[in-house]
């Protein structure tokens, strides 16, 4: 590894918030007090579930991550009915049974292990990324789109530089994060498509399906990968 994991979320956010304010910079100053709550709310959310994966994969294998991670469609419906009383149809619970089933014959690990802390804190980040999934179509259905989005991103750039920098003065930032062209066209290509881009496709699309819905289409996923 060349690049720390705090250092490269810190530019990786930090280029996509560039981009919401190049971008939406009128917009976003008419944001509403409530707008800006919700999307950091949703930032706080995808930064937890970003720092519990990458502490938790390191006590842990990739095959079990890759799973327990994916327990994340299981949650998300649950957690959607319990805070935001979104009720799945007869046909989404029938399709994510389905879906689920589907995911596990392709990511179920074989390896026999027990559980470790790895597991444990990798089982947190499906959680707060399940919360993540639910609160965004909750948020998004009644809100707008660009500024959730937007704020979203922020969030996560400003906790990830802060912890880079805190790291950085602890003197446990050991990781030459040399910025060369490679890093630059890897964290480009994140920073635009991956988050900009997907975040506002992400946030669009879940103002207008269901929560359930959304998770079906999720465990596309590995199919995909």
């Amino acid at each position: 590894e060349t690049h720390s994991a705090a250092f490269f979320t810190a530019i990786r956010f930090g280029l996509a918030s560039l981009c919401f304010g190049l971008a939406f910079a009128g917009h976003l100053r008419r944001s509403s007090w409530h707008e800006i709550k919700q999307g950091t709310k949703l930032g706080l959310l995808s930064f937890a579930g970003i720092a519990f994966y990458v502490i938790g994969i390191s006590f842990t294998q990739a095959s079990k991550a890759g799973f327990i991670t994916g327990l994340y469609l299981v949650f998300t419906p649950l957690i959607g009915f319990v805070l935001f009383r979104t009720k799945p149809t007869r046909d989404h619970l029938t399709g994510f049974v389905v879906a689920i089933c589907g995911f596990m014959l392709l990511s179920f690990p074989r390896s026999g292990e027990g559980v470790s802390w790895g597991d444990l804190l990798i089982l947190l980040a499906a959680v707060f990324w399940a919360i993540h999934i639910a609160a965004t179509g909750a948020f998004a259905a009644a809100g707008d789109v660009k500024s959730l989005a937007a704020f979203q991103v922020f969030t996560v750039a400003v906790l990830a530089t802060a912890v880079f920098l805190v790291l950085k003065v602890a003197g446990l930032e050991t990781m030459p994060n040399q910025i060369d062209g490679q890093f630059i066209r890897q964290v480009g290509y994140l920073a635009v498509v991956v988050t900009f881009i997907a975040a506002l496709i992400q946030t669009w699309a879940q103002s207008r399906v269901n929560t359930t819905h959304a998770v079906i289409l999720y465990t596309l996923e590995p199919v995909t990968a």
